[in-house]
């Protein structure tokens, strides 16, 4: 994991370096993106990875939606932890609903119902606590909204 931490670093200096306007002939600040989601998904912070897949993507790179589906897939097996750090995520969770209502996208395997059933539990649990907070804001003063935040905790 050290060595995937100290991956991302050099993959980001590849980004800045171009950003700053070093000459990016070979392309590498758009693969950086998918490298450095590669190193995201060693160290499972999928959310992160899904999301550099994604600006992967957008810079045209082919190869990058093959990418989200595997980090999709791996997401959706990995557990309670990770699919609720994923709903957290706007971009993961967008990208996750996409590969679950594509039933996995071509060439690849659907996922499992019971990932799906996971999945689905996990985000409205997120939903859910979004939401109630965002209506405790519009309604409630900021006095009262933290003194009802603070209740909830004790639950």
């Amino acid at each position: 994991s050290r060595d995937a931490a100290a991956q991302r670093e050099q993959l980001q200096q590849v980004r800045e370096l171009a950003a700053d306007g070093f000459q990016d002939t070979l392309g590498m600040a758009s693969s950086s993106l998918g490298w450095e989601g590669l190193a995201c998904l060693r160290l499972k912070a999928y959310a992160e990875g899904i999301d550099l897949y994604l600006a992967e993507h957008w810079t045209g790179d082919p190869s990058a939606m093959a990418s989200l589906q595997i980090a999709s897939g791996e997401a959706l097996a990995a557990g309670p932890t990770a699919l609720a750090e994923v709903a957290r995520d706007a971009t993961a969770r967008r990208v996750l609903a996409a590969y679950v209502l594509s039933r996995g996208g071509p060439f690849r395997p659907a996922p499992p119902a019971e990932q799906v059933t996971k999945w689905l539990q996990a985000n409205t649990i997120y939903l859910r606590r979004t939401s109630r907070y965002s209506l405790r804001q519009r309604v409630l003063s900021p006095r009262e909204a933290c003194h009802a935040e603070e209740s909830d905790a004790g639950r």
